[in-house]
């Protein structure tokens, strides 16, 4: 969802096709368009580096919530920083295992056509372990509070 800085519309996606959601619309869920209305706000007005894509909103546990947005900030902001390989290293995890260990470094030099080396040096400079670490942590974060 993305709105619209010049109309003030919330736009959906849909495998490429955009769709204008508008409060009177009878494809809104009431309180699900203000929430992301106002997550989307917020994302745009505290997006430090224009590296952020995404913000939770809820009206339960602020606390929580005010850490796993700014985890949501800096998972964004590591990540944007990462070289091809490494981005490319991240896909190739979260599809094999989701945010578990990564999968062998022999295994994935096997796969990008590059040294051990080459591999071990992309993952050392992305911060992975941390990076998964964080992500595994927010994933339980949210189950628990808002799952």
């Amino acid at each position: 969802m993305s709105i619209s800085q010049n109309t003030g519309k919330i736009w959906s996606w849909d495998r490429g096709n955009a769709h204008a959601l508008s409060p009177s619309g009878g494809n809104v869920a009431g309180p699900s368009y203000e929430y992301a209305k106002k997550a989307l706000n917020r994302l745009q007005n505290e997006n430090d580096y224009q590296v952020s894509r995404i913000l939770v909103m809820a009206d339960t546990h602020e606390d929580q919530l005010s850490f796993f947005n700014e985890s949501l900030h800096m998972c964004d902001f590591v990540q944007q920083r990462w070289k091809s390989l490494q981005s490319m290293i991240m896909e190739i995890t979260i599809l094999k295992t989701g945010y578990e260990e990564p999968p062998k470094q022999t295994e994935l030099a096997e796969i990008f056509k590059t040294s051990k080396q080459n591999i071990n040096r992309a993952v050392r400079g992305m911060g992975y372990h941390q990076y998964i670490r964080t992500k595994r942590e927010m994933q339980k974060l949210f189950c628990r509070y808002w799952g």
